[in-house]
């Protein structure tokens, strides 16, 4: 820097550069340095602050999910609850996608569930409710697996995914019983009175009837050689 001839002073301008970063205030520091043409007094040096003009973004919330009602059941049939909740901030609605996955089949074996939920705003919490479908067939327990999604507008916290178990109520067809057949008299003779026995048995209970079909044959005739058999 050159004080020009006929004045006492001059200056040194600091142009701030406007740029997007948040910085905070920062500082420029002058200070002379010694020269055998003048001597350097006091102060010999000086600051300048630039402020920054940028604001910080503002800070995402993080969201979790858990499984408020994590049993549900065919019979009712009773629902079974996820909630996600957000933290920070709940001035304006956050939409919050999210994947299903486990054993049961989304709009097969409980009512149809999209990809997605909206917080309102005002709230930091929302639902997504699994009613079951009762339907026939016997499959056991099922389990649906609620999985949260990346998005911009969040980040996934933890826990990031919870799941809701299914009740079936639905019961197997009771097991046919085995029926086997033995000739418990294997000998019988023309004079009448001494007859052959065939015997049935099953291999169940036998609370209930249980009619047996069957099938005669062998050299003998029937109606000829031997009185015609039941059934």
């Amino acid at each position: 820097m050159t004080i020009a001839a006929g004045t006492t002073s001059a200056t040194v301008t600091v142009m701030p550069i406007d740029d997007t970063q948040v910085e905070q205030n920062e500082t420029v520091v002058l200070t002379i340095s010694a020269d055998a043409a003048y001597n350097v007094g006091s102060p010999a040096s000086a600051t300048v602050t630039i402020a920054d003009d940028d604001q910080p973004p503002a800070e995402i919330p993080i969201v979790t999910v858990a499984a408020a009602d994590s049993n549900a059941s065919e019979q009712g049939p009773d629902s079974g609850t996820f909630t996600i909740t957000r933290t920070g901030d709940t001035g304006s609605a956050l939409a919050v996608n999210y994947a299903l996955g486990g054993t049961a089949q989304n709009g097969t074996d409980y009512q149809q569930l999209g990809t997605s939920l909206t917080i309102p705003a005002g709230a930091s919490s929302a639902t997504v409710t699994v009613t079951p479908i009762d339907d026939s067939a016997v499959e056991g327990d099922e389990t649906v697996i609620l999985t949260l999604s990346a998005n911009a507008a969040y980040a996934v916290g933890s826990p990031s995914s919870a799941t809701v178990s299914i009740a079936d109520n639905d019961q197997p067809p009771p097991q046919k019983p085995s029926v086997t057949v033995v000739a418990t008299d294997m000998l019988a003779s023309e004079p009448g009175a001494d007859t052959g026995t065939f015997t049935f048995y099953r291999n169940d209970s036998s609370s209930a009837p249980l009619t047996v079909y069957y099938s005669v044959g062998g050299t003998a005739q029937s109606g000829v050689d031997y009185r015609r058999l039941p059934g």
